[in-house]
Formats: structure tokens, C-alpha cells, sequence
């Protein structure tokens, strides 16, 4: 009997060990980020289809329809004022906006059980493509920006941030810290995200050049195609040299304990979150200057560097 107790604990170990894999195919920022957008369309099901919802807040299954639905996305389709009012006239959220509802709305749907008819799914797939054309017709005539999220930043942006990094006069640890940051996502075309999860195994030399593997990135969340990219170092221009950067980095930073992970920046705080306090400090500082080169501050954020390697390249 205790034999039989013994398998029935390793099987419901073992079940439970396949649920956190099977929750752990979404990033935790994606699922906060879906879960902030179901919250919206709950509260919107709660004015316009109430019927749809049990008494727990829950969707019932088989209750929504291509009505409720384009009832839905009519309205997440367009911005509106804080008493929740479409703006007049019209004014389209972004497609990318848009179509995160209708990502987070399936995945939910998807872990209740709920599957959408065909013909509803029909529906859907016909008012994206719509609104696909809508929003292109719209930046077409000029009434919507020709990009979405933050713009990219100018090569002369770069070197301006590099260099106001090299020559800080306060704060050396965190200045240090932006410039490997910032010269590591303009020469990768990383996203933040990736750089800030570096981990000194995934950088190696290869002949005269540095190599970096991101094991997994947004593009390739299972890592098929894990292939290395090749960093120079730039003779010309040292404030935006990514070897010497990492050289300055590595002989400035403390001893690492001993069993810690060997990520490149410190887990003490994300990466991501201190590179993007020091970004928007640094625009502050220097506005007078960035507008000179003809950026603007607000459009600036993280993502700006990646964006403005892969503009410089095209």
C-alpha cells in the first residue's frame, strides 16, 4: 500500500510539473499584459453583453457571437475620451493595439476550454483584415502616424547618448552600465528585453570579431535558430566602440558571489527598467540639444535603438 501511495505522489508531481510547463509557453510580461487587456473587455462585456458573463466574471462558453463580438472590437477599434466616449471625429488605435485584444481574448478562451465557431472565427478574420486596410488608408491621407511605438533614433542620436555616457560626470556606475547597454542593442538589434537576459556564456570571440547568441528572442521563442552575431570594435569612434564598452564594464564591476547567476548586468533591479530611468533622464537633460538633431524627446524610448540600427541598414 505505501508503494502504491509512493507512485500516486509521483504521478500527481509529475502532473503538476507538466502544468507549469504547459503555463510557462507565455512570458510572464505577455501574460500581465493580456490580463490587463481581458480586464477591459470584461468590463466592456459588463455594459454592452452582460449575458455573456456567469456569476463569477467568467465568459460563458459557447455566448459569444459574431455580433457581440464586432460589438467588441467596434469599440477597442477606436480611441475614446475619459467618459469612455468615441472621439469625434473617429480616431483609430494602432493595428498592433487592436489585434493584442484579440491575442489576449483567444489565450483566455483557449485555457477555459472555449472554442469560437467557424463561422465567428470567419467574422474575425474579416474585420482585421479590414481594419488593416482602414488603418493603412488612414496613414495614407495622412490623419495616422506612418509608424507604431516609439520612433528610431538617428545614428547622430546614438552617438550623442554615447558620448554624454562616456563623459558623465556623476553617477560612473549607472552612466557605465547605459553605455555597454545602449551600444549593445544599437549594434545586436536587440530588443531590451533580450540584452538585459545576457549571460557571459552566451559571449564568446570568434577570429576579430565579438560573438553573442540570444538562446531565445521574441522571433524565435523555442530557439531553433539560435545563431551567433558578430560585434566589431570601431577604432574611429571609441564613445560608440561595443568591445570597449564591455571592456570598461567588465574592470569596473565588484566580484560576483560565488553561485550566482552569471548574467552580464545585475539582477538587482531589471536592466531594462534602469536603462529606460537613465534613457528619459539623459533626453531631460539634453533636450535642447536632441532637438537640435532633430528628434523628438517623446518619440525616444528603449526600442528606439534597435529600430534606428535596422533604418541605419536599410
Amino acid at each position: 500500500l505505501e508503494d502504491d501511495d509512493d507512485d500516486t505522489e509521483q504521478v500527481d508531481e509529475h502532473l503538476a510539473h507538466a502544468d507549469q510547463i504547459i503555463v510557462g509557453r507565455l512570458a510572464g510580461k505577455t501574460k500581465t499584459q493580456y490580463a490587463n487587456k481581458l480586464k477591459h473587455i470584461v468590463e466592456r462585456l459588463k455594459v454592452t453583453n452582460p449575458e455573456v458573463l456567469g456569476a463569477d466574471g467568467h465568459i460563458i462558453a459557447d455566448s459569444l457571437n459574431a455580433t457581440n463580438l464586432k460589438q467588441l472590437f467596434g469599440y477597442l477599434a477606436l480611441k475614446h475620451d475619459k467618459n469612455k466616449q468615441a472621439l469625434e471625429p473617429n480616431v483609430y488605435q494602432s493595428f498592433q493595439h487592436v489585434s493584442g485584444y484579440k491575442s489576449a481574448l483567444k489565450f483566455y478562451l483557449k485555457t477555459r476550454g472555449i472554442a469560437l465557431s467557424g463561422p465567428v472565427n470567419l467574422v474575425l478574420m474579416d474585420f482585421f483584415g479590414g481594419l488593416k486596410r482602414k488603418i493603412a488608408n488612414k496613414k495614407q491621407q495622412g490623419e495616422m502616424s506612418l509608424s507604431e511605438g516609439k520612433q528610431p533614433l538617428s545614428f547622430a542620436g546614438y552617438k550623442f547618448l554615447a558620448r554624454k555616457a562616456t563623459t558623465a560626470t556623476e553617477d560612473f556606475h549607472v552612466a557605465i552600465f547605459a553605455w555597454l547597454f545602449l551600444v549593445l542593442c544599437w549594434n545586436l538589434m536587440a530588443r531590451c528585453i533580450s540584452v538585459s537576459g545576457l549571460m557571459y556564456c552566451h559571449i564568446s570571440w570568434a577570429n576579430d570579431s565579438l560573438t553573442v547568441v540570444f538562446p531565445t528572442h521574441k522571433g524565435d521563442q523555442e530557439g531553433k535558430t539560435a545563431l551567433p552575431k558578430h560585434v566589431f570594435c570601431n577604432r574611429e569612434c571609441p564613445e560608440i566602440c561595443p568591445i570597449l564598452a564591455l571592456s570598461v564594464f567588465v574592470f569596473t564591476q565588484g566580484f560576483r558571489r560565488q553561485g550566482s547567476k552569471a548574467l552580464l548586468f545585475s539582477e538587482t533591479e531589471s536592466a531594462e527598467s534602469r536603462f529606460s530611468k537613465w534613457l528619459k533622464a539623459a533626453c531631460g537633460r539634453h533636450f535642447v540639444d536632441l532637438v537640435a538633431l532633430g528628434l523628438i524627446i517623446v518619440e525616444i524610448g528603449t526600442h528606439s535603438f534597435r529600430k534606428g540600427k535596422h533604418k541605419v541598414l536599410a
